[in-house]
């Protein structure tokens, strides 16, 4: 499902500006775009090491998405207009928000792309993969929709590169996409399961020392021999 038509101009012109700004400040290599569907619903999951994560995965990937934005940005005028605009999903942190999930059920279900962290925060200590939580798997058992895995590295260092006046060195590896394969009333130890799964189809697209909770996971071998196969 595609956005209102004012919501979908705004949204690519949003993205042209931060294309830009990408290219002026950093240096991005993105392996994998001919992965992303061209059209119908996909859950796009990526790792979470920074703050540019969010622009960056703006301008590396083609189809508009929507993605969930924490309610305390409502407070600040210009990012509760910018956020609205472009979409995205208001959720409240640190709760079960139904409404949020019923929003972004109905909008994979009408062939939408939506974009979530299944980290659920950044990784600011070791810059490794954290544990997943069932968010994105729940989602995606629900809908019924592909799962489309990313692997994201050198964000971490971006600002710090920029503060010694330095072009940050960033890398987007996006995976195919591929069904989560349980059953649309998964729960319990099912979806806990998936939700590992998923996690190590992003950490086989990750250096070794980015996969963190899943560098040792029985599931990861698999992955990587379908990531470099």
């Amino acid at each position: 499902m595609e956005l209102k038509e004012k919501n979908r101009w705004f949204y690519f012109l949003v993205r042209a500006v931060v294309i830009l700004l990408v290219r002026i400040l950093l240096r991005v290599k993105i392996v994998g775009l001919e992965n992303v569907p061209a059209t119908g619903p996909f859950l796009f999951t990526p790792n979470h090491l920074s703050q540019v994560d969010t622009p960056l995965c703006l301008a590396a990937i083609p189809r508009q998405m929507r993605v969930f934005a924490a309610e305390k940005y409502k407070r600040n005028p210009f990012l509760f207009l910018l956020f609205e605009t472009m979409g995205c999903i208001w959720v409240r942190q640190f709760e079960a928000d139904h409404e949020a999930l019923r929003e972004a059920l109905h909008h994979l279900r009408m062939g939408g792309a939506l974009g979530i962290a299944p980290e659920g925060t950044r990784s600011r200590e070791t810059h490794a993969l954290l544990r997943g939580r069932g968010g994105a798997s729940f989602l995606a058992s629900r809908a019924g929709v592909p799962l489309l895995p990313v692997g994201i590295w050198g964000t971490e260092t971006v600002i710090r590169d920029w503060k010694r006046l330095r072009r940050g060195s960033v890398t987007v590896r996006i995976g195919k996409p591929y069904p989560l394969g349980v059953s649309a009333r998964a729960k319990g130890e099912e979806l806990d399961a998936a939700t590992d799964d998923m996690m190590c189809a992003i950490a086989a697209l990750l250096p070794p020392q980015y996969r963190g909770e899943y560098s040792s996971h029985p599931r990861l071998e698999a992955w990587l021999q379908k990531a470099n196969g």
